[in-house]
C-alpha cells in the first residue's frame, strides 16, 4: 500500500466517523442545517453521488447555499 492510498484510506474512515455523528443529529433534527450542509460535503467528499444529491436538494428545501 502506497502512503497515497493510506492516506486516502484513513481520509474515507474519518468521514465515515464523521457522517455517523453528524447523521445521529439529523434524525434528531431534520431541519437542522448544520447537519444537513454537513452530510451533503461529506458523501460529496465520499463520492457518493447518489446521497450527495439528495443532501444537495434537502440544502434547496431548506434555503441553505452551498459554496
Amino acid at each position: 500500500e502506497t502512503l497515497g492510498q493510506l492516506t486516502d484510506n484513513v481520509q474515507k474512515l474519518v468521514f465515515k466517523q464523521a457522517e455517523q455523528l453528524i447523521d445521529r443529529v439529523y434524525k434528531k433534527e431534520p431541519k437542522n442545517h448544520k447537519a444537513i450542509e454537513g452530510l451533503f460535503f461529506i458523501y460529496r467528499m465520499l463520492n457518493d453521488n447518489a446521497k450527495t444529491e439528495e443532501f444537495k436538494k434537502k440544502c434547496a428545501d431548506n434555503g441553505i447555499k452551498l459554496d
